[in-house]
């Protein structure tokens, strides 16, 4: 399972008055990573497989502070991650 979530905070100082703006970004994701080791000789492996977040669920939101007009509504946000895992193995 993976979960995000991620904040960013902005300041205007040349406004009259000055504003701050703060946008959140989180979800949750199903995290499939399935490895493979090949091994060519004792003790020695490599890894690799492919990695995929499926996004389950995710939401937007921004607030501007002192607000002069109403909050924009909530967005959905889904991030899919797709890659491939690739790496060395020792062992004893």
């Amino acid at each position: 399972m993976t979960y995000y979530n991620v904040k960013s905070k902005s300041t205007n100082p040349t406004a009259v008055p000055p504003t701050t703006s703060t946008s959140t970004v989180s979800g949750f994701g199903l995290n499939l990573e399935p490895m493979f080791v090949l091994s060519p000789t004792d003790h020695f492996g490599i890894v690799l497989g492919p990695v995929v977040d499926i996004p389950l669920s995710g939401s937007s939101s921004r607030e501007l502070s002192p607000s002069t007009t109403p909050a924009p509504p909530d967005d959905k946000v889904k991030f899919t991650n797709y890659g491939l895992t690739v790496g060395i193995l020792g062992y004893f």
